[in-house]
């Protein structure tokens, strides 16, 4: 097993999902670098439990993602910004994209 490295906000989660799952692994290595986690995973070192980021982009031959389904996790996210900050305008739009790619 590859983890997500556990002082991560995302590798707590994993590590959480584990120990609820009551699931033992034998970790290879822990890692904090996505894209190294699913080239390690590409070149055969093992497999991995990571966030299913659009930053990933396609994955590699050789590397499939399965879905956790009705066990999947999610991570609460949220905009913060300055009272009266002359860029308002952009946090509301961000905090629409957001909410957009939420919904999806």
């Amino acid at each position: 097993f590859i983890r997500y490295d556990r002082t991560s906000f995302g590798g707590r989660l994993v590590d959480r999902f584990l120990r609820r799952s009551r699931l033992n692994v034998q970790d290879v290595l822990e890692l904090d670098e996505l894209q190294a986690i699913v080239q390690l995973v590409a070149r055969g070192i093992g497999v991995a439990l990571i966030p299913d980021t659009a930053g990933l982009g396609k994955w590699p031959a050789g590397v499939v993602a399965l879905s956790l389904e009705e066990a999947t996790f999610h991570r609460e996210i949220g905009l913060v910004q300055r009272p009266r900050h002359s860029r308002q305008a952009v946090a509301g739009a961000l905090a629409e994209c957001i909410g957009t790619a939420a919904n999806q």
